[in-house]
């Protein structure tokens, strides 16, 4: 009989922990990439002085992007092959990628100077926030509504892809508004450990991290291997042409 998906689970940890090796993968493959601009501290900060949507402005440019991307990778590709491992893959490294981006702004956001951003994003947590926590409230959420009462992989789908796609259009259309907050706010709250536009992010990174779960548990229950066949993108930028693995069959993703 499959083990019961609760908090303290071996499942939970096995999430948590393959989502937390590819956000350290991730940090440290961007920062050796032609993405490396985006751990300028000052160029961020410029940036965010500047009106939102000036075509200089990369906290605009480049999330606009990936949020124009995902919705035509959801109705394009998500809604109509599910089962492909290519394409459930890369909704999951978007939903990733929008994750490591907010606690990037984060970590520059409460940063003085370039030294004490580097020390923030490059920690010993690379997204800032309990990934664990996070994944087990989202499954209590599941188990609360009735969805599946037992969190058993070897049951029938927790959620449907079409609920995974109609949350991710959710997510992907909050994006903007994030932003807009972040530069109209963000720059009278440097420094400020404790800020309105801290919890906007970080409230935002939870429910990122929440949707990759839904995610990967889809992909689990409607996978023979289960967890093991659960895929993900390899944890650099896209433009580098990240290739499949399956981080619950292999230790630690590769990002060279």
């Amino acid at each position: 009989m499959a083990r019961s998906l609760i908090e303290n689970s071996p499942e939970v940890s096995q999430i948590s922990d393959a989502l937390t090796a590819w956000f350290d993968g991730e940090i440290k493959s961007s920062m050796a990439s032609r993405n490396a601009i985006l751990d300028n501290f000052a160029t961020w900060h410029q940036w965010l002085k500047m009106p939102l949507t000036n075509p200089s402005n990369g906290n605009y440019r480049r999330p606009s992007g990936h949020t124009d991307r995902l919705r035509v990778f959801t109705d394009q590709g998500f809604v109509r092959r599910p089962w492909d491992d290519q394409v459930f893959a890369r909704q999951i490294f978007c939903a990733q990628m929008f994750v490591s981006g907010l606690f990037r702004n984060e970590c520059m956001l409460l940063s003085s100077n370039q030294e004490e951003y580097l020390k923030r994003r490059g920690g010993t947590n690379p997204v800032g926030i309990s990934i664990a926590q996070v994944v087990g409230n989202r499954l209590r959420q599941l188990k609360d509504a009735g969805k599946n009462p037992a969190f058993q992989l070897t049951t029938k789908p927790t959620i449907t892809f079409g609920d995974l796609a109609e949350r991710t259009h959710f997510m992907n259309n909050r994006m903007p508004r994030v932003l807009q907050l972040l530069h109209t706010y963000g720059a009278d709250e440097v420094s400020r450990e404790q800020s309105p536009t801290v919890t906007m992010l970080r409230e935002t990174q939870k429910d990122w991290i929440s949707l990759a779960t839904d995610y990967i548990l889809y992909a689990a229950q409607t996978r023979e291997g289960g967890l093991a066949d659960v895929p993900f993108w390899e944890p650099k930028s896209i433009s580098e042409d990240p290739q499949i693995y399956y981080p619950f069959r292999e230790v630690e993703p590769t990002a060279a």
